[in-house]
């Protein structure tokens, strides 16, 4: 989350949405990412790890840049460098059918003051659940 004091002068909150809104465009998120023809080729649609990609030891999901400019994708751990396209195609398929099903958790990232005085030991049961299950 990005965020913008109030006593930044309209003119230059202007500038910083501006540049957040230029940094997430698909162009800037790529190159924040990969060097086209250095780092990467597109063959078919699909982004192809070069040697020098594993030279300059990029890494697969994120980088320094990439916290700033990373655009959303929800097929971003579906790929990493080097993987074959039936791989990655294999994997869009896993997420797109498990999300037909699947349902966010929508009090992730809320925080309240029973969860940090209660949350730990009502947790307890449902750590042990999932390890005894093998499921987290």
């Amino acid at each position: 989350m990005y965020v913008i004091r109030k006593t930044v002068p309209e003119a230059k909150m202007k500038q910083l949405l501006g540049f957040m809104d230029k940094i997430l465009s698909d162009d800037v998120a790529d190159l924040a990412a990969y060097i086209l023809d250095k780092h990467y080729t597109i063959k078919d649609g699909f982004k192809q790890a070069t040697e020098q990609a594993k030279v300059d030891n990029l890494p697969d999901v994120s980088n320094n840049l990439l916290q700033i400019a990373q655009k959303y994708d929800k097929y971003t751990r579906a790929y990493y460098n080097g993987i074959p396209k039936d791989f990655y195609d294999r994997s869009k398929k896993i997420i797109d059918d498990r999300g037909a099903f699947s349902k966010p958790n929508v009090a992730y990232g809320l925080i309240s003051q029973t969860n940090l005085t209660s949350g730990p030991e009502l947790n307890k049961p449902i750590s042990h659940l999932q390890a005894y299950t093998g499921r987290s």
